[in-house]
């Protein structure tokens, strides 16, 4: 039978804020010899990592057989362990599995500067840590570039600060894209008066850029011209001096849009102020 198949105890044991936190991450992916517990029960990341693969094939199978089913005798009363199924099919570990396997066995794949990391797990992400500070710290045992950032400190501002500007210092400029001082209904512009406004924070849900990150794009506005950042001993600590032209200037804003899981077509309410805003900002 394919209710045999404990979908509910699969979706509650992937439900665990275990796999949102941001501690998990290196705990799970830089272990060398990695063992899951779970109460009295422990297995193997490899048997585990197989079940984790094996998860997408099993609910292929038994939504289809199920599907069938329900069709023939018109009997809904399955319909919750379908969607229970399903909750259990894309939940977090996949991730996770997937990053620790690229971590070791993957000798071709690139390791990720804390940037790239940081970009992947909190851009359009829900991962969580106890302490802000730990957004970042929490990530550093992963990444290829940690030496540059050992003298972050532990507070949390001076760290968001400290790793902005050095990671702006090597060039990475479209950390810029990612300084989004939205509030969380995504409609109005906050101030952020513990933060200057080139350094992302790290604590709010951050969207993906409307211009996409240098690693998803072959776009490329300066060629193959390396970004320069000017050391400028007049600056203070919240501000920081970038070489360029200025090109225009924004001399007033409006509210911000960000398309929804939904798309466009069940936001036109949104999307007309949007669009409202923007020909009032270009008609002054």
């Amino acid at each position: 039978m394919v209710e045999d198949f404990p979908a509910a105890a699969v979706c509650a044991f992937m439900d665990r804020p275990y796999w949102r936190r941001i501690w998990t991450l290196q705990e799970f992916v830089i272990t060398s010899n990695l063992e899951l517990v779970c109460g009295n029960a422990r297995i193997s990341f490899a048997r585990f990592h197989g079940a984790m693969l094996s998860l997408p094939v099993i609910y292929i199978y038994v939504v289809s057989r199920l599907a069938t089913q329900i069709q023939a005798t018109e009997d809904y009363t399955r319909l919750p362990y379908v969607l229970a199924l399903s909750e259990a099919h894309n939940k977090g570990a996949h991730t996770l599995c997937g990053m620790r396997k690229n971590y070791w066995e993957d000798v071709h794949s690139e390791k990720l500067g804390l940037f790239r990391l940081l970009a992947r797990i909190h851009v359009e992400g829900d991962r969580k840590a106890t302490q802000s500070v730990d957004n970042i710290l929490g990530l550093l045992a992963m990444a290829s570039d940690r030496a540059q950032y050992e003298k972050l400190s532990l507070s949390c501002t001076s760290v968001y600060i400290c790793f902005a500007r050095s990671t702006i210092a090597c060039g990475n400029i479209d950390l810029l894209s990612l300084c989004q001082a939205i509030d969380t209904d995504n409609k109005r512009v906050t101030s952020r008066s513990d933060l200057p406004s080139w350094v992302p924070d790290w604590r709010s849900r951050i969207h993906d850029p409307l211009g996409q990150l240098p690693w998803d794009t072959n776009f490329n506005a300066c060629g193959n011209r390396a970004a320069q950042h000017i050391n400028d001993h007049k600056c203070g600590e919240t501000q920081i001096t970038l070489q360029g032209c200025i090109v225009d200037t924004v001399e007033a804003t409006e509210f911000p849009w960000t398309p929804g899981p939904d798309g466009v077509t069940k936001e036109l309410a949104r999307v007309t102020i949007f669009l409202d805003c923007i020909m009032k900002l270009c008609a002054k």
